[in-house]
């Protein structure tokens, strides 16, 4: 272990970084040297230029550009000067925008609650809240705002047996959820959340104390940035279990610099990571062309059949197809499927593996040949 943390600081280093090396050495797991698996990650994700002497600049730009990001895209509900009249019908009107981007912005909330929920680390206050980070009129809580104010659009209108309409509220998401077993798929089926009063409510504020941002907050916010950067994907559920171990990794470096510019270098870190399998979230590209999760899972369903005929066609016999159990270890490179630090330590490898992820229909194939999981 120590020549391998030796090792990694010697190409880390170097003036030009060699990263076929840095691939080689990882290919087995980074080591858990505190500050060498973040800085290898921002590379391996192609964040970082080998060129050492570009690092300073490359960093600084990025850094600015997402402080330009938050400023434009995370607004404050009460911020309606600019918008056009609330009852216009234009379908690309500012209010029509306005209302969709909170739709949006409950899901994320949803699932950036929930996130590891054996991991007690993203519901820990950070030590960069938004203001620290982009100024004091990006106070901390604009987000949550609109997330409450999302609660007060949601009232429906019933009325009782003599007549009289009662305003009902309909409650909006439910942030917790049930363990998730390792067979459910990745979108799970609504559940009914059990009735809240205004003291569940208030409960649940006072947890985070007034002036402090949660870790998940941290997330919810570069997810949102990241929807309204990329219009033609947009957010979809599981994003959230992507991006968290790439962001605890980088908020846990144990260099100060390093940890208060986590969430931008995890917004780009995690960009990067998008561009390989953004096509594990939009289904219409799942054909020859552009190969997606469909591709994946009769991949891993081939290496099934040639490895293990009779689990093969044990499952095929009982039609249990493989959506519903390899459609999230795939899309999601196995982040639900482990504990966060295990999960880690297989993305040391999938990174490192120069075909990238050609492995993990290898590994998913594993999982189950082992019948250990």
């Amino acid at each position: 272990m120590r020549n391998k943390q030796d090792s990694l600081w010697r190409v880390l280093k170097a003036d030009t970084l060699n990263i076929k090396e840095l691939k080689k050495i990882c290919i087995d797991g980074c080591s858990d040297t505190p500050g060498i698996r973040s800085l290898c990650w921002k590379y391996l994700l192609d964040y970082l230029p080998s060129d050492r002497s570009k690092l300073e600049e490359r960093l600084a730009r990025h850094r600015r550009e997402y402080t330009s990001y938050v400023r434009d895209f995370v607004v404050e509900t009460g911020d309606t000067k600019s918008l056009d009249h609330p009852l216009s019908c234009e379908p690309n009107g500012d209010w029509i925008n306005f209302f969709n981007d909170n739709e949006v912005l409950v899901q994320i909330n949803k699932d950036c609650r929930r996130l590891c929920p054996d991991f007690d680390f993203f519901h820990r206050a950070t030590e960069f809240p938004s203001n620290t980070l982009f100024g004091d009129d990006l106070y901390v809580g604009i987000l949550r705002r609109r997330i409450e104010a999302s609660y007060l659009q949601s009232q429906a209108v019933q009325p009782n047996l003599i007549g009289v309409t009662n305003m009902v509220h309909m409650s909006v998401y439910d942030p917790f959820q049930p363990s998730h077993s390792l067979a459910s798929g990745l979108v799970e089926p609504p559940v009914t959340p059990p009735p809240r009063d205004k003291a569940w409510y208030d409960s649940n504020k006072a947890a985070t104390p007034l002036g402090a941002e949660q870790h998940w907050e941290v997330i919810e916010r570069i997810l949102y940035v990241y929807y309204k950067t990329h219009a033609a994907q947009g957010y979809v559920q599981g994003m959230n279990e992507v991006i968290a171990p790439i962001y605890y990794v980088f908020a846990t470096d144990p260099d100060e610099q390093w940890r208060r510019y986590a969430e931008a270098d995890t917004f780009y870190c995690f960009n990067n990571l998008m561009t390989e399998i953004h096509t594990n979230f939009i289904r219409k590209l799942d054909n020859g062309q552009f190969p997606g999760i469909g591709g994946q899972i009769r991949l891993f369903m081939d290496f099934l059949s040639c490895f293990d005929k009779a689990l093969f066609t044990h499952l095929s016999g009982i039609g249990l197809a493989p959506e519903h159990y390899a459609f999230r270890w795939l899309s999601l490179l196995l982040a639900r499927e482990f504990r966060l630090p295990d999960v880690i330590h297989i993305w040391d490898t999938l990174f490192a593996d120069e075909r990238r992820f050609a492995m993990l229909p290898f590994v998913a194939c594993a999982m189950l040949m082992i019948r250990e999981i």
